[in-house]
Order: structure tokens, then sequence, then C-alpha cells
């Protein structure tokens, strides 16, 4: 994803039920459905459901929204993804546990590309116990914010040819100026020390740019994703 892209609000576009073509719409919500299928399977596995059980469920619902009637749900939704999708999957699974054997004859269907086994070791590495559903997909979610800002970002340097800054400065991104060996980069980037400080904060800069427009594209149109963002951040030290 390119600095530019970092304001696209891909959920205002699959609201948007005059202004745009719905075949656009729907690779929006696609686009969005796949960045955040993990918090939904995280919130499954919380509540009880195995994870082929907790895999299903995540796709029939996806299977649901972006091939049926989902775009026609989302014309009446305001606010957030977040809280949209969450509500959605809780409606699904009450609808399959209502109807013995849907989960059955929608199983294997493959909407999206989903890697169940990924999910399961991510889901491994949550905190053991202590954290009901709710929270743990509100953890999961801004964690996910977090790491798909970090690829955006990522990508950004690489497009631009500045690979080698990106890698030797990215530990500090998440723990500060102090995990950067300033001396030992400096040297190695052919900087100096004030250039390598510059570089440094020019790419934190960056990142919470990358960050609010990660959470721009999963809000409607007038919403604050600053407040978005330290309500996820809260989440997230909350889980800790």
């Amino acid at each position: 994803m390119s600095s530019s892209e970092f304001n696209t609000t891909r959920w205002s576009v699959v609201q948007s039920a005059g202004a745009t073509e719905e075949d656009v719409r729907r690779e929006a919500l696609r686009d969005l459905c796949e960045a955040y299928w993990y918090p939904l399977y995280a919130y499954l596995r919380r509540i009880g459901k195995d994870a082929d059980r907790a895999g299903d469920l995540v796709q029939g619902l996806f299977a649901k929204l972006i091939e049926n009637d989902g775009l026609a749900q989302v014309e009446k939704a305001g606010g957030s993804f977040r809280s949209w999708l969450i509500t959605c999957l809780r409606n699904h699974e009450r609808d399959v546990l209502d109807h013995e054997g849907a989960l059955r004859r929608g199983g294997g269907v493959q909407v999206l590309s989903i890697d169940i086994r990924d999910g399961e070791h991510r889901y491994g590495a949550e905190p053991a116990g202590g954290v009901n559903p709710d929270a743990a997909f509100d953890r999961a979610w801004a964690q996910q914010v977090l790491d798909n800002a970090f690829t955006a970002l990522e990508e950004e340097y690489r497009t631009s040819g500045r690979t080698d800054v990106f890698d030797q400065l990215a530990e500090g991104l998440k723990s500060g100026h102090e995990a950067v060996d300033q001396e030992r980069v400096a040297r190695e980037l052919g900087l100096s020390s004030v250039a390598l400080r510059v570089a440094l904060h020019r790419l934190r800069g960056r990142y919470r740019l990358a960050l609010l427009g990660e959470v721009r594209a999963t809000l409607g149109d007038g919403m604050d994703p600053g407040e978005e963002l330290q309500s996820l951040l809260r989440a997230l030290e909350g889980g800790a």
C-alpha cells in the first residue's frame, strides 16, 4: 500500500449504495474481510469453537456477506466496520445454531484466503486466560491494525528503494529509539548521527500516518480515526 492509499476509506466505499458500482463495493468489502478475518477467528475460539468450526463459521459468514445479501445489509449500517462485522458474526453463528446442518451444507466454502494454521499459531500466542471473547476480539483487531500498518509502511519503503533504511530502523517503531543501536546503524547506512535520528523520526511519523490510514479505512465518513486508534490501543494494553 502506498502513502496515497493510507487515506482510502474502504468502509465508506462499501456503504456508498448509490455512488459506487456494486462490484467495486463488493471488492472493497472483500479486501476488508480478508484483512480482518483473524479477530473473528480469535473471538470464536475464545467462546469455545474448535479450529475447524471457527474457520468454517468465518468462511461461511464471508460467503454470505460477499456473495449474497451482505451489501444490502451494509447499506443500512453506520459506524465502524469493526462493530458491524462482529455483530454480523454473532448473528451468523446464531443462525447456524438455529438451523441444524446449515454449517455442514456450507462447509468447505472458500471465498477468501484464510490460513487456519496461521490463525491457530496466532491464537496460541494470545493470553491463555482471563480475557473474555469481546476483549479478545478487540485486542486481536488492534493488533491486526498495527500489523497491517507495518506491512503497508514496509511496502512503501521497499517501493521507494529505501529497504535498507526500513530494515535497520523498523525495530524502533515498536520499541522506541532506544531499541536501535544508532551508532552501528548510522555506520552501516553511511549516515551521521543527526541524519539517523531524523530518519527514525520520519519513519515513526510515517508509521503513525499508516496507522491512522488503516483505521480510517474501517470507519464511516465523519468518524475520527484518532479516537478509534486510541480505543484500540487501550484494548491492546488491557489484554497485555
